[in-house]
């Protein structure tokens, strides 16, 4: 049990569910960068739809990224037409787990 109370199955359930709501919020703003209605939509439809309109060559940069997920599950698709992901995290870990092809690391900018 860990200090609080909370046991280890609870705390990961909670970081599970919030994992799917990041996805959702995540997936949630690319459609709307791309300008698409997702209203009454089902998650599957708005990944399709996402999916559909990155169809040609694109550049998706995502910053602080905190845990692994399948770019899939946010309309993400590889349609080996040159689209490209940077993805910037503070742990490489999460970079490995995304399949990713080469990590670069960069210093801490000074101030």
């Amino acid at each position: 049990m860990l200090k609080d109370g909370m046991d280890k199955e609870k705390l990961r359930e909670l970081k599970l569910k919030a994992l799917e709501l990041a996805k959702e919020k995540l997936k949630r703003e690319i459609a709307g960068r791309l300008r698409l209605k997702t209203e009454g939509m089902t998650k599957n439809d708005i990944n399709s739809r996402i999916s559909e309109e990155l169809n040609d060559k694109y550049l998706l940069v995502m910053n602080d990224v905190w845990c692994i997920f399948e770019l899939d599950d946010i309309g993400i698709c590889s349609n080996n037409k040159g689209n490209n992901v940077i993805l910037a995290s503070r742990n490489q870990d999460i970079c490995w787990g995304m399949d990713i092809d080469a990590i670069e690391e960069v210093k801490s900018l000074q101030k």
